[in-house]
């Protein structure tokens, strides 16, 4: 059993809440859990190994029950003539490999599983061969989306789930051979589906034989525990209580690194954990007062909590737009100027000389693509007028210059506040609309929306203004497309690009923009490819860049 199986079936029962009763199909009461994080880090191959004081799931459910042949259960293909409709929540870990026939057991799935009940099934797609007693099967997440299907199952979640490559230093145990482990999953349900999240379930203790990898679990509880402080202290909006929670888990986090190995220092202190600990132990006592250096430390790190590794940038928020939280600032925020003046300079002087636009092979295409779409509109004109809605500071008003050095660019810019006044200091020239009243006062031969409508709660009403503000051409890009789920929207933790804020955003449905769009009297020149893809945990779909070439039809306009 993987240690992620156990943090897969605590994740999706947070979000979907729990039905009982709750059954483990194949589970063991004290099985082998290796949590392969703990082997990275410390180099112990046996460090892996991980044991609980518990039976895998009474955190979640201390009444749920295990059905597994070896104990003189039935086997799954057997449950229905006893379980019909009768489990609420049910979860398969790492056993469908090892079954004869897959179809007919996601068929007795199907049979044993209440209307509105919940089925978390996780297995391997690269793993070594393992026997229990024997070894089937390999599945992709498109195999199990077929699977449930064809059991008449509705799927809520299917993906990738774990991943560690040969070169992250697992061994398989028997033969000391490189080992590549890459698990999926699948979350089902029966019938109609309501969630009912709400409830957080603290995940189980667990003991490394390895006395480095105890240390490193009791320091990944602190920097959870620390996250969280740092997270509640913000929303609060009172620094003076995260400095005191931040004293005390700087006292945990000292008292646990002094007993750490000398060559086990490194990796802990790449955690973000470390560098909040490097900082906070500025006077050099443990238990000392903070001191004003740290003081002020405690309250950026109030602000820049999500930083933390263990925190995603991308998360899938069901409840779409309605979302709350405080440090949900959108883009109106000084540290977004801050790292845009200063990429400034290095833009300025890419556009100087002859050397590629981006050191990005995908920057670099996305810019020229829209060399394209610019190219085709300045065709026979000495003169065009541009407007870029959501255009930071303007950059693409260099780059049209850089690209087409004797075509006149009548620029305008749409865009927040803090960012118009930046653009207006630095392009005196250009013209900066904080406000869409103003900037669709007229019609532009080039409308440009980069990586900037989806960021829109309204994004239709907001296309519609787009087309109807363009005599020539209308271009979207940069935008998060998906092809099979409908238009779902997420949070970005923007973090670690220096932007300090969180914002909303939609993954559009391919079909759905090109049809809107159509409706709008749109004809779709050409699609373009972006070197963009946002894998966000528990979302229905990966998402991928697009871009989006559009004219007025024939007689529109």
């Amino acid at each position: 059993m993987f240690w992620d199986d156990i943090k897969l079936v605590t994740e999706q029962v947070q979000k979907y809440g729990l039905r009982e009763p709750f059954f483990d199909l194949g589970g063991l009461a004290k099985p082998t859990v290796a949590d392969y994080n703990l082997t990275i880090k410390t180099g112990d191959q046996y460090g892996r190994y991980v044991g609980l004081a518990q039976r895998p799931f009474d955190h979640i459910d201390k009444n749920y029950v295990i059905l597994n042949p070896e104990n003189g259960d039935p086997g799954i293909e057997e449950l229905p003539t006893k379980y019909t409709n009768q489990l609420g929540t049910a979860v398969c870990l790492n056993v469908i490999e090892h079954i004869e026939n897959p179809l007919e057991v996601f068929q007795a799935f199907y049979q044993i599983m209440k209307p509105n009940s919940l089925l978390i099934i996780s297995t391997v797609f690269l793993f070594p061969y393992h026997p229990s007693p024997r070894d089937y099967w390999r599945y992709s997440p498109e195999c199990l989306k077929y699977l449930s299907k064809q059991a008449g199952f509705t799927i809520l979640e299917c993906d990738w789930r774990l991943y560690i490559p040969a070169s992250a230093g697992i061994l398989e145990i028997k033969t000391q051979e490189p080992q590549e482990i890459r698990s999926v999953f699948v979350t089902l349900t029966k019938g109609e589906f309501t969630a009912t999240p709400g409830v957080i379930y603290p995940l189980p203790k667990r003991q490394s034989r390895n006395e480095t990898a105890n240390k490193l679990i009791e320091l990944e509880s602190i920097e959870i525990e620390l996250s969280s402080l740092l997270k509640e202290a913000s929303k609060s909006q009172d620094s003076g209580s995260g400095i005191n929670d931040l004293k005390k888990a700087r006292q945990q986090i000292a008292d646990l690194i002094l007993g750490l190995p000398t060559n086990h220092l490194e990796t802990f202190y790449q955690a973000e954990v470390g560098k909040i600990h490097q900082k906070l132990l500025g006077s050099g006592v443990k238990d000392a007062p903070l001191d004003e250096i740290e003081k002020d430390f405690a309250r950026e790190a109030i602000d820049k909590y999500a930083s933390s590794d263990l925190i995603p940038e991308w998360e899938y928020v069901s409840e779409g737009w309605s979302k709350q939280d405080a440090l949900i600032k959108g883009w109106n925020v000084e540290a977004i100027l801050d790292v845009r003046k200063a990429q400034w300079s290095s833009l300025v002087e890419s556009i100087q000389n002859t050397k590629p636009l981006a050191n990005d092979y995908g920057q670099h295409n996305t810019k020229m693509a829209y060399g394209y779409v610019l190219t085709k509109t300045a065709r026979t004109k000495d003169r065009i007028s541009l407007l870029d809605w959501g255009g930071g500071l303007g950059e693409y008003y260099l780059i049209s210059k850089s690209l087409l050095p004797d075509v006149e660019i009548d620029y305008h810019c749409k865009e927040v506040p803090v960012l118009c006044e930046a653009g207006r200091e630095l392009l005196p020239e250009a013209n900066f609309y904080e406000n869409d009243e103003d900037c669709f006062k007229k019609n532009y031969d080039l409308v440009v929306a980069s990586s900037s409508l989806q960021y829109s709660e309204n994004w239709r009403e907001v296309a519609k203004k787009l087309a109807a503000a363009t005599d020539s051409y209308l271009y979207i890009t940069r935008l998060p497309i998906v092809h099979q789920a409908e238009s779902f929207v997420v949070l970005q933790r923007a973090y670690k690009y220096g932007y300090g804020t969180e914002y909303l955003g939609w993954f559009l449905n391919r079909k759905e923009l090109l049809n809107y769009m159509g409706s709008l009297g749109m004809e779709l020149v050409r699609e373009f490819l972006v070197a963009e893809r946002f894998p966000v945990s528990g979302s229905p779909e990966t998402a991928e860049g697009r871009g989006f070439l559009f004219r007025p039809e024939k007689g529109q306009g």
